[in-house]
This record gives C-alpha cells, structure tokens and sequence, in this order.
C-alpha cells in the first residue's frame, strides 16, 4: 500500500508542476487554464469576472466550463457552444467540476484543476495496485504518471486524467473479483469520453473468453450474476444520449470528427505525409512538422507493439487494450497531425500499453480472473 500512495504523490506532485508552469504566464490565474478566448460566445458568461484571465485561442476548457454551470443542458451555457450535442456526449468532467464548485462559476477553475490534478494521483494508484496484482514493475505508475496526455489534460482542463483515473480503478476492481465496484465505476466512466465505452465491452469479452475456456469444469454458479456488472455503464449513457437527442434533435455521435474508414492506418498515413509537407514548408510549419513526424512514428509503433502483445490475451487488460487501440488505427488526420490532438487521443491507449507490453508474473489473470467470485 505504501507504494501505492508514493506512486500516487509522485503523479499529484506532477500535476502541480504543470498547473503551476501553466499558469504562470497568466499571473497565476486558474481561469487561463480554461483556455477561453475574448471572443468566445462564452465569454459573456464572465465579462463582469475582473479577475478572469482570457488565453488567446480557446481550448476544450470552455466546453467543460459550460457543463459545471449547465449539466443538463437546460440553461443559457449550452447554447453558447458549437457541436454542443457532441460536447455534452462526454459530460462527466464538467459535472464532477460543477458538483465541487458547488454550483459557484468563480470555483469551476479551481474544481477543473482540482478534479484533474486528484485524477492524475488516483491514475497512477490505481496503476501501482494493477501492477502488484499481475506482477508487474512497480515502474508502471511513473510511466502512468508521466503520460504526456494526461499530463497535457492537467494544464488544459480536459477530462483524460479523469477517464485513466476511473479505468484504471474498473479494471483493477475487476481484476481482483470486486464486480460490483467495478459496475459502479464504469457509471461515471462511461460518461467521460466515448473511447472508454469500449472498457466494458472488453471486459465482457473477457468473461466470454472465460467462460469458453472453462466452462465444462470450472465455472461456478453465478457467474453470469457477476458479468451483468457490465451492464450499468453503457446503458446509463444510452439513456442520456436518449435525452441528448430530445434536447438537441441530433445524436451527438454524428457531430464531431469523423474516423478514417474503411482501412486501418489510411489517418496514420495520411497525417505522416502532411507532417513531412510542413516539415519541408515555412519556419512555423517546420516546427510543428519536424516535431510532428518522429512522434507519430514512435507513438504508432508503441501501439502496434503492444496490440501484438495484446493477441496472447494473458490477461483482463489484454482485450479492453485490443478495442481501444484499435479504434486509435481509425483515427484521421485531424487527431493525428497536431500533437497536442494526438497526445490526448491515444492517452487512454497508451496508458494500458504500460500495462500490455509486460508480461504477467501471477496467475490471477489466467484462471481465477475468468471466473466469478
């Protein structure tokens, strides 16, 4: 446990250091970090706050913002966004913000921050003890902790801290038999971003899989009583995207990027040749696509390791990081090219990579983590 809570310091004391190098250039200011521009239509919502720090370009931040003050969509906020259904498609950051804030719009900042920075900790928590359940390096936390993607969601109010937090703690109480808790995790889960939907699904495939596999000797009474805990999740946001398009008129999965269909890798491709391009263009174009390349380079090659690691399917990880990546092969460009985009993007993915890439030292995974408890 002492390892466990070290591993989570390490992770808060890292997400201080980006809070704290972020918002330095604003005077200290927590709502810089909201990323809002003067612009914005939101902006309204806070021009009579002298204390509120705009940052140029507008980010994720705002929308966020916009679901701590107006979670079911009923209000003024929402209807200052773009793509609001698709925005209020993954709500549960701004909600957890809002429900700290107490509902209070000069807290949000400080509840946004709060929220990521605690997520970031529990991430790497719930890391250290999926490690000591499967026998794998305690290392595992640094490099959860140090994911440059939930590290980027720490200094720019987005919810991927929040989504490894909750994942994380689905999966390590699945693996050690808590289905119930892990049921009720996956709740909120689910809520935060739209990938994680595929964590249930692979846990279900796993209990499948275990099921197959010993299904004449070993699968005790009640197995199918503990499976359904993967259930609540995804049908809790199948009814709010019911009433997400009774509000909006509109499925918030048709708003948004589009995947890069029908072949795997078409996005990766496309994106390696417009960083090349920008790399031979003008001196800021050669900075985003010098930098661009090698990054998607490397990141691709982590993931497409570690799906083939994955395909032995040693373990409850091995499935849940088989979907997940293989949405990240239909990602397009647009989520590629950038690498504040891409970071974000394959945070979750990676994150279970740490996991995957090693092997299993226990037998937890193998038998008993098939079969209910």
């Amino acid at each position: 446990m002492l390892a466990d809570l070290a591993s989570a310091v390490f992770a808060l004391a890292m997400g201080l250091v980006m809070v704290v190098a972020s918002v330095a250039p604003f005077g200290w200011h927590l709502s810089a970090l909201v990323r809002m521009a003067p612009g914005d239509p939101l902006a309204r919502l806070v021009a009579s706050d002298s204390a509120w720090v705009f940052a140029g370009a507008h980010y994720d931040g705002i929308y966020f913002f916009a679901m701590a003050l107006d979670p079911l969509a009923i209000g003024a906020p929402h209807q200052l966004l773009d793509l609001a259904a698709y925005r209020y498609g993954h709500p549960a950051y701004g909600w957890l913000a809002g429900l700290l804030a107490l509902g209070n719009q000069a807290l949000i900042p400080l509840a946004l921050v709060a929220v990521s920075v605690i997520s970031l900790g529990a991430a790497a928590f719930f890391g250290s003890r999926i490690a000591r359940t499967l026998g794998l390096s305690r290392w595992t936390a640094v490099a959860i902790a140090l994911c440059p993607g939930l590290l980027y969601a720490v200094g720019n109010d987005t919810s991927e801290a929040l989504g490894a937090a909750l994942m994380l703690g689905v999966l390590w109480a699945w693996l050690v038999g808590r289905r119930q808790t892990a049921g009720l995790l996956m709740i909120p889960m689910c809520f935060v971003k739209e990938p994680l939907l595929l964590v249930p699904a692979g846990i279900a495939l796993w209990e499948a899989i275990g099921w197959w596999r010993w299904r004449r000797t070993e699968v005790r009474p009640g197995w199918l009583r503990t499976a359904v805990w993967v259930v609540p999740g995804p049908l809790a946001y199948a009814v709010w995207l019911a009433y997400l398009h009774g509000q909006f008129g509109v499925w918030s999965f048709s708003e948004g990027s589009n995947l890069a269909l029908p072949l795997p890798l078409l996005g990766w491709l496309d994106s390696f040749g417009r960083a090349a391009s920008m790399a031979a263009g003008p001196m800021w174009e050669q900075q985003v696509g010098q930098a661009a390349l090698p990054l998607q380079v490397a990141i691709l090659g982590v993931l497409l390791v570690a799906f083939n690691r994955a395909l032995r399917l040693r373990s409850l990880l091995d499935p849940v990081y088989l979907l997940v990546a293989l949405l990240m092969g239909y990602m397009s460009w647009v989520q590629i090219l950038y690498p504040k985009d891409l970071l974000r993007c394959v945070a979750f993915a990676l994150v279970l990579a740490a996991l995957v890439l090693q092997r299993p030292s226990v037998d937890l995974p193998g038998r008993s983590a098939t079969l209910a408890r």
